[in-house]
């Protein structure tokens, strides 16, 4: 404190500080009061190390320093309000937050950067017969993942061989050098052919091995009444 005698005076606490003030008449008489001066804290913002996200994905920021916090650009934030807010920014985004101890505040950034997703594009045959198969190709790079794998002959692979035997979508995630993932899908048409009805007019049940069961040929029969 300076100039104690004064009746102003200055004071420069770090911590909360009562100060007692006495005045003195001519007389000697004297009478005291006190203030007390709350010192606030300076605040130091910390918003965070710098992130990336895939296109699409999003991240928690986390906001350190103060009591109360309000960030800025509100674009793709969940609140403007908390600590840690979601971002999810569809370009890369540069977010300020002001960290405050009351009156007190200070401020601090964290860059969100946007990675793009690979281009990915599945093709293949759309229509097979049944008990054919085609090649599927998927381009984009990175890793690949068919699904289902049912009817293929590699699920890991970019061009995988598919054989159906129903109508079958298959999807195929990419996952680029980034981690981020994209896909495609290719829809197989399987194509049944039925041929001719076909029934035997003889055979022969004597436990050769030919002609030994009467039965009618088709690849299409849902149901049938066969009397003979």
């Amino acid at each position: 404190i300076t100039n104690p005698t004064s009746t102003i005076v200055s004071t420069y606490p770090t911590t909360l500080t009562s100060y007692t003030l006495t005045g003195i008449a001519d007389n000697g008489c004297n009478d005291t009061t006190s203030t007390q001066i709350n010192v606030i804290q300076i605040p130091v913002a910390n918003a965070g190390p710098n992130v990336e996200i895939c296109k699409g994905n999003s991240t928690f920021l986390t906001a350190t320093g103060g009591s109360t916090y309000a960030w800025n650009p509100s674009l793709g934030l969940s609140s403007t309000a908390v600590s840690s807010p979601t971002a999810s920014p569809v370009l890369t985004t540069t977010y300020y937050v002001t960290v405050s101890n009351g009156s007190c505040n200070d401020i601090d950034s964290v860059i969100v950067t946007v990675l793009p997703l690979t281009v990915v594009t599945a093709v293949g045959t759309t229509t097979i017969v049944l008990g054919s198969s085609t090649q599927l190709s998927a381009s984009g790079g990175g890793t690949y993942s068919w699904n289902p794998s049912a009817g293929l002959n590699c699920n890991t692979c970019s061009n995988p061989i598919a054989s159906p035997t129903m109508n079958t979508m298959y999807v195929v995630s990419v996952t680029d050098s980034n981690g981020c993932v994209n896909s495609d899908t290719v829809y197989i048409t399987v194509d049944v052919e039925c041929n001719e009805l076909f029934v035997p007019n003889a055979f022969s049940p004597n436990g050769d091995g030919a002609n030994d069961v009467l039965y009618v040929k088709s690849n299409c029969i849902r149901a049938m009444r066969f009397e003979i």
